[in-house]
């Protein structure tokens, strides 16, 4: 290795690996002079040299440990250099290199949390070193440069003197001195004269006396015994006064004490006269004889009669120690005797029923003498707070629901429905004396369960037809209840017992009439379309026929009997689909002979029927009205038309005609009932357009031959002596059936 600047030794000292030397390297070495030959450094005269601290080596295995990887020549070289582990002449460089880390593009100093390259770990490893120090001595580097940072920038105050002089300094001479100077004054004020004394010597200065007066001296005496007596006196005074105010609460609290005593003897006294009272009340109630009803007013009057006068007399007492409630433990046994005697019936308002609430009505009386509104602070056994109650109330109620309310139950549920008069007499009877709360309570638990029940098991058309006989007596209670509890049951009822009835049988009107008031509309006509309508529509079809040469009249008796008793609405629809359909057919077929010899046969037979109808009061029926009507134009279109108008817009059923009167209801103003005699073509198609929702109205500033031209639709048609015309060029008119106008419009 001689050729690379150092010899094999050398190199191998910074390798560690030992190699043996050569001959010429033997021979170059040169022993180094002692120490006593050395030459010295510090020798005087000799030029001064700069050292540097020798900073130590790496481990230089560790620098090329990568090498065992490749051949190692950079290592080589740089040992051939003269590297031995650090850069510099002296060897006092870095032993690693500078880590460099890149900044973001257009990045500021200082921005964010980025950390510069001289934070990072291994330059502060190079740093430290360098310098030769470890992690501790950059901790108090960084914490010396911070102290002699903080405040730097504060303003440092000039010392300046207290308000701008100089103090002045004293010396021991000068404190001394000042205390020298002080002298220290006491004034003696004992005695008539007043003594100065001068750092504790004798006065200096006396004020010179003057000449006593005469008897001073006793006048000094005489005014000292004098404020010592007046002190005296009015010490003894102000224990007078104490005493004085203590002997005046004693004797007030004496004289309250006395007041307590003596209120609670006359308390003993009037519980003692109470006692008595109510021992001698006792002893005459078990002197009456429990079966004797005179015995029992009598009882029932001295426990009433005795409470008020003990509540009248001693009111205090009365009511601290609720006396009042003995009258319910005397009275009740004695009501319960007068209850249950064999004399009083609760169903029958008699004598015995009269005085029964004589009792109670006595009672009552007593009660509400006796007893005060309720207090919260009662404690009794009847006390109560409820604010809608007094005690005597609530009194009266448990009385009446311990003695009258079993009886009444008992006698209730033997009752038969059917005798509504005892039963409503007993309601009625009741309400005199006892709450309305137990009344309400009767007929809600029992009573109308009663009745319920009682409706439901009707099976015989003769309970049916007397059902409501006994009923609806009672709706004044129990009108709510009967519309949805008893009513709905009725109903099923009647329609069980119709199953059967045909319209010939006219005894289902006293069934049927007197519920029409009672329902709701609403619901009788479901009811009658439902049972009755029905079997009408049957017997006009079925049994029913008209004939102008050999009418029968009796199935359409049958029909019109209930025209009082149908809704208006259901009966009109009726007689429009199945009665006057078939009349008209009947009609038109008459007519269309065409011979005027039929003409006062035909006029005749309609005439009858309108006399049919006018009796029984139909005519009102504007409905009704339009059909006799239709039958005017019938017969007046044999001289005025060549055709008849058709009756394909006539109603082919019940359900139809039904419906078409509610659409007709519904859709049409009211207008005032048709007159048979004021009726005219006009009316008849206005009717129909009204049926049919097409528009009707005069056109204006437009007649024909001084007639009004109206407007049907999309049709200009005019009415001349009950027969339509429409135009059917401009200016032309010619006849037309009502039901072809009513398709072209």
């Amino acid at each position: 290795m001689a050729g690379l600047g150092f010899s094999n030794t050398e190199f191998s000292a910074m390798l560690n690996v030992p190699v043996e030397k050569s001959h010429e390297e033997e021979a170059s070495v040169v022993e180094e002079p002692s120490g006593a030959e050395a030459p010295a450094a510090d020798a005087p005269g000799s030029a001064p040299t700069t050292t540097t601290p020798a900073l130590p080596l790496p481990d230089i295995k560790k620098m090329g440990a990568w090498q065992k990887h490749t051949k190692g020549f950079g290592m080589k070289m740089l040992a051939k250099m003269g590297f031995r582990g650090r850069l510099g002449k002296d060897e006092q460089g870095v032993a690693a290199p500078v880590a460099v880390k890149a900044r973001p593009n257009q990045m500021g100093l200082g921005f964010g949390d980025f950390k510069e390259a001289v934070t990072l770990k291994q330059n502060k490893e190079i740093e430290r070193d360098l310098h030769g120090k470890g992690e501790d001595d950059d901790d108090d580097d960084a914490t010396r440069e911070h102290m002699r940072d903080d405040g730097a920038w504060r303003k440092r105050l000039a010392p300046t003197t207290h308000g701008g002089r100089k103090r002045k300094r004293k010396t021991v001479q000068d404190v001394l001195a000042e205390e020298k100077s002080a002298i220290d004054l006491i004034v003696d004020m004992r005695g008539p004269l007043a003594q100065v004394y001068t750092d504790g010597h004798m006065p200096t200065s006396t004020a010179t006396p003057t000449e006593p007066l005469l008897g001073q001296e006793i006048l000094y005496n005489v005014r000292h015994v004098v404020n010592q007596t007046e002190g005296t006196i009015r010490g003894l005074n102000s224990k007078i006064s104490v005493d004085r105010a203590r002997l005046v609460a004693l004797q007030a609290a004496h004289e309250t004490d006395a007041a307590a005593v003596a209120q609670t003897a006359r308390r003993g006294e009037h519980l003692g006269a109470i006692t008595t009272a109510l021992a001698e009340l006792q002893a005459f109630l078990a002197s009456v004889d429990p079966n004797d009803d005179d015995g029992h007013g009598a009882a029932i009057d001295a426990i009433a009669d005795t409470a008020v006068t003990l509540r009248t007399k001693y009111p205090v007492e009365f009511g601290a120690h609720h006396v009042v409630d003995v009258v319910p433990s005397l009275a009740i046994p004695l009501l319960k005797a007068a209850a249950g005697a064999s004399t009083w019936h609760p169903l029958r308002v008699d004598a015995a029923a009269l005085r029964l609430r004589g009792h109670f009505v006595t009672v009552r009386a007593c009660l509400t003498t006796c007893v005060a509104p309720p207090d919260a602070r009662d404690v009794g056994v009847f006390a109560t707070n409820i604010d809608s109650a007094t005690r005597h109330d609530k009194i009266y109620d448990h009385m009446v629901a311990a003695v009258l309310v079993p009886r009444l139950v008992a006698a209730l549920h033997r009752w038969r429905v059917e005798d509504a008069e005892a039963g409503l007499a007993l309601v009625d009877y009741l309400r005199t004396f006892i709450p309305a709360a137990h009344v309400q309570r009767l007929l809600t638990d029992h009573i109308l369960p009663r009745l319920t029940h009682a409706v439901r098991t009707c099976q015989h058309a003769a309970d049916v037809e007397r059902l409501h006989d006994w009923l609806l007596p009672w709706r004044v209670h129990f009108e709510s209840s009967f519309a949805h509890d008893v009513y709905p049951v009725i109903r099923e009822t009647l329609a069980r017992t119709l199953q059967a009835w045909h319209p010939q049988d006219t005894s289902v009107f006293t069934v049927l009439l007197p519920w029409k008031d009672v329902w709701a509309a609403e619901d009788f006509a479901v009811f009658t379309h439902k049972h009755i309508v029905k079997k009408l529509v049957r017997v006009l079809n079925r049994e029913f026929a008209i004939d102008p040469r050999a009418q029968e009249l009796a199935p359409l008796e049958w029909v019109l009997a209930w025209h009082r008793v149908l809704p208006d609405r259901q009966f009109v629809a009726l007689l429009e689909a199945e009665f006057f359909t078939k009349w008209l057919k009947v009609l038109a077929d008459w007519i269309e002979q065409n011979t005027s010899a039929v003409i006062p046969e035909v006029m005749g037979w309609y005439l009858g029927w309108k006399a049919l109808f006018d009796e029984l009061e139909l005519l009102h029926e504007e409905r009704i009205c339009m059909q006799f009507h239709g039958a005017l134009q019938l017969m007046q279109c044999i001289a005025a038309a060549p055709t008849l108008p058709g009756l394909k817009l006539l109603p082919l059923t019940y359900e139809d005609a039904l419906l078409r009167g509610k659409k007709r209801a519904a859709a049409a103003p009211v207008h005032p009932k048709f007159d048979l005699h004021a009726v005219n073509m006009r009316d008849v198609v206005e009717e129909f357009a009204l049926q049919h929702n097409i528009e009707f109205a005069p056109v204006r500033a437009k007649t024909r031959d001084g007639q009004v031209v109206y407007s049907f639709g999309k049709q200009h048609i005019v009415i001349d002596q009950s027969v339509v015309f429409v135009e059917t060029a401009k200016g032309q008119f010619d006849p037309i059936d009502i039901d072809d106008l009513v398709k072209k419009a």
